[in-house]
């Protein structure tokens, strides 16, 4: 709940509003998804909706789901959901393709797991999901006050997980064709890396 009413205070007072869709959206669609067919996709953890609306102008079906009501309020969409990624409020073999970008990983460890659960139960078979987790050793698990903004100190109070590669292929043990990925950066030091994984999976 702590996490929920943070995101909430971000979202309603615009203090993390990203205008164009991140590279790893882009490189999901030019990658692994058909251009030649009409598909569904789940944004999962959609925020703002920017990477849902890179996804639209792809001409896929989106479906936006956040379990933060002040994300959700000022999209004018009606493929929008407020859930949990531990409780999808889909059926069975839903989905075509899942993105999930820097979402899971503000959950505990057992909540990631669950929330994974449900991403292999609602996708199809065949269907292919991209996830980011947080690495166990990236600076983002230190607990600073010397945070460049507002956005910044109140993201660094939210309870996050960090996970490897031996938890990762735990996690996804149900999944085919896992691809583990690695993203790290840190604008002003060599030292002190954000570390993500970027996972892809089939059914």
């Amino acid at each position: 709940m702590k996490n929920i009413s943070i995101w909430n205070k971000i979202y309603k007072n615009e203090l993390f509003r990203p205008q164009y869709p991140n590279q790893n959206a882009e490189y999901f669609y030019l990658y692994h998804i058909s251009k030649k067919k009409k598909s569904k996709l789940l944004d999962l953890g959609c925020g703002n909706f920017v990477n849902s609306k890179y996804f639209l102008e792809k001409k896929i079906s989106v479906y936006s789901a956040d379990f933060s009501y002040e994300a959700l309020k000022s999209i004018n969409y009606n493929k929008k959901i407020i859930c949990r990624s531990e409780n999808l409020p889909f059926k069975n073999n839903f989905f075509d393709y899942i993105f999930c970008d820097s979402v899971l990983y503000y959950n505990t460890f057992k909540q990631i797991n669950k929330s994974i659960e449900e991403i292999h139960r609602v996708l199809k078979k065949h269907g292919i999901a991209r996830i980011t987790l947080l690495s166990d050793k990236s600076i983002d698990l230190v607990k600073t006050k010397a945070a460049s903004n507002k956005f910044n100190k109140l993201e660094y109070n939210m309870n996050k997980t960090g996970i490897n590669p031996k938890q990762i292929k735990k996690c996804f043990k149900n999944f085919k064709n896992l691809k583990i990925g690695m993203s790290s950066y840190n604008y002003v030091s060599i030292n002190k890396q954000k570390i993500f994984y970027i996972i892809t999976c089939s059914k």
